[in-house]
């Protein structure tokens, strides 16, 4: 015959809790990591426009400013160191959880600092003729005298003057350049140039370039340090320009110069400008701004505008052009989609974790139930066997009147152990539902007490002897309390042989039972349903369940059983 089946679900394992998290995670990373990166994208989109337009609105009042000061000669060189410096994009993200060393929080992306990042600025007339631009260059200020016309901005412009010498200092300077960031800064300090006052065109002749590390704010001198320094010596022939010494802005000796830089972008930036968006004047057919997208994640603005100089119609044409993965910008997306992830997986864990310690439960109490209903399918069986056997034997035998009264008395003793399983099974499985934040105050040594009273008859019967020492007021839900102290009692009154003594010990901290029996027991499974120690199973003494009672209780109440066993003295501890 074969044996059939139990039919169990399946169960969620830790495994398949932990791979549904990862993908959970993961699902949850990559939105997150696409949702921020479009957030990031329109920030820089929101940004550009903004302060694209915000550059153009100073550049055409620098224009206006150089147009009403200005000669006709020197306009386009005033006007082109204005286009040079006043040409500032900072793209900022708040970064208030990892701040960089000295900000506040903030990341910024400026064309100085940031590879792909490039503006330009470039005045045009009607015939779409370049007159001025950013191109790079190198700036000074001179200062002749308080009413010397001729003072004001000089721009030296290697493209323009294509001498040897002047190509190589600013193949100098590009090689320093190489070490600045947001610390390290150039500084150029020039003692004599030659000047063409007429063009406010120069050369330098004597002077230095350093590579300076800016003054730590913590540190209390607030000094600066020179990392590397290049002497500046140039000289030309001929009488072209004038020879001027020039004096620091601190001596306040005429003539000085002062904001001394090398400014502006490389003509493969205009070039590149041009092919993205020709650099042409304003006409009907034109637009007065835009946006794309270039290759390799750049992306690229533009806005014109008309301006007057000298009653004349020009063009001023800015562009501004970042790398959306900006080094600075990735830092800060990974920075924080990692934070993301890192959190989540936290959650899950603790989810997976809350979820695995439930199913545990929920699995062990399924285990419990279903062994509990086969037990007591077992133990039942054996006394329905016994009943059906003698009710035969009623039938269809001639018995004695002694012989049927002791069939019947067998009958009614097997009735009544069937009947107390039954009771017990239904009152261990009715303690889940047992509410335990109904608490009061209790007397342990009163329960103790009325419990051994209860068992009055059969412990002067057997002549079991029993003592209550110490005292202990606790908190717990009286039903399963009495419930608790009732089996302790009934197990050791039952298994305690005659002439035996049972000893309740009451302290702060735990109640001590321990009786007396009759040989070595193994107390490992005696909390579990229908073990009876090394009793046959089909002892009708006792139900194998008060035990398991008492620990169901003991758990209701925040309480813990432990048994042990000694010889021949038998221990229930319960700690409080």
């Amino acid at each position: 015959m074969k044996n059939k089946m139990t039919y169990r679900p399946k169960r969620t394992t830790l495994l398949e809790l932990i791979l549904k998290a990862l993908i959970v995670v993961l699902a949850l990373s990559l939105l997150f990591g696409v949702l921020f990166r479009t957030l990031i994208d329109q920030r820089i989109f929101h940004m550009g426009n903004e302060q694209i337009a915000e550059t153009l609105d100073m550049q055409l009042r620098e224009i206006n400013k150089v147009t009403a000061k200005s000669t006709p000669e020197s306009r386009m060189q005033e006007i082109r160191a204005r286009l040079t410096m006043v040409h500032i994009f900072d793209v900022t993200f708040d970064d208030p959880l990892f701040p960089a060393n000295g900000s506040s929080g903030v990341v910024e992306v400026i064309p100085l600092y940031s590879p792909d990042c490039h503006s330009t600025s470039v005045l045009l007339d009607d015939q779409d003729n370049i007159l001025a631009t950013n191109r790079q260059a190198l700036l000074t200020f001179v200062k002749f005298s308080e009413e010397d016309p001729d003072s004001g901005y000089f721009v030296c412009d290697k493209e323009a003057l294509g001498m040897p010498m002047v190509d190589q200092l600013f193949a100098d300077y590009e090689k320093m350049a190489e070490q600045e960031n947001g610390k390290h800064y150039i500084r150029t300090q020039l003692t004599s140039v030659y000047l063409d006052r007429a063009t406010h065109t120069f050369i330098p002749h004597e002077g230095v370039m350093q590579l300076i590390e800016a003054a730590d704010s913590d540190s209390p001198l607030h000094e600066e340090t020179e990392l590397a320094s290049q002497p500046i010596h140039i000289t030309i022939p001929g009488d072209r320009y004038e020879l001027v010494e020039l004096h620091t802005l601190d001596s306040k000796i005429f003539p000085y110069n002062a904001l001394t830089a090398f400014m502006g972008e490389k003509q493969e930036t205009f070039d590149r400008f041009q092919e993205f968006e020709p650099f042409r004047s304003v006409s009907d057919t034109t637009n007065a701004s835009g946006f794309s997208v270039l290759e390799d994640n750049i992306y690229a603005f533009y806005a014109r505008s008309s301006v007057y100089i000298d009653q004349k119609n020009y063009t001023l044409q800015l562009g501004f052009m970042l790398d959306s993965h900006d080094p600075q910008i990735q830092r800060y997306y990974w920075k924080y989609t990692l934070l993301f992830a890192g959190v989540i997986t936290f959650l899950a864990a603790l989810l997976v974790w809350r979820r695995h310690t439930r199913n545990k439960a929920r699995y062990a109490f399924e285990d419990y139930q279903r062994d509990l209903t086969n037990h007591l399918a077992h133990d039942i069986k054996t006394p329905l066997m016994a009943i059906g056997g003698y009710a035969e034997n009623l039938i269809e035998s001639d018995l004695t009147d002694e012989e049927r009264t002791r069939y019947l008395h067998s009958i009614l003793d097997n009735v009544a152990f069937t009947d107390t399983i039954i009771s017990r099974t239904l009152q261990l499985g009715s303690m889940e539902q047992r509410d335990p934040r109904q608490r009061e105050q209790l007397q342990a040594e009163e329960l103790i007490e009325a419990g051994f009273r209860k068992y009055a008859p059969l412990l002067e019967e057997k002549q079991i002897t029993y003592s209550i020492t110490g005292s202990s007021t606790i908190t717990a839900n009286r039903d399963s309390f009495e419930m608790l102290i009732e089996n302790l009692i009934s197990n050791a009154v039952k298994y305690t042989p005659e002439g035996g003594t049972i000893e309740a010990v009451l302290g702060k901290k735990r109640i001590t039972m321990t009786n007396t029996v009759t040989e070595q027991i193994d107390t490992k499974k005696l909390t579990q349903p229908f073990v009876r120690g090394d009793k046959a199973r089909s002892n009708t003494q006792g139900s194998g369940l008060g035990l398991s009672l008492a620990e169901r209780a003991a758990q209701t109440n925040r309480m813990k059983l432990v048994l042990s066993c000694t010889g021949t003295a038998f221990k229930a501890e319960l700690k409080l």
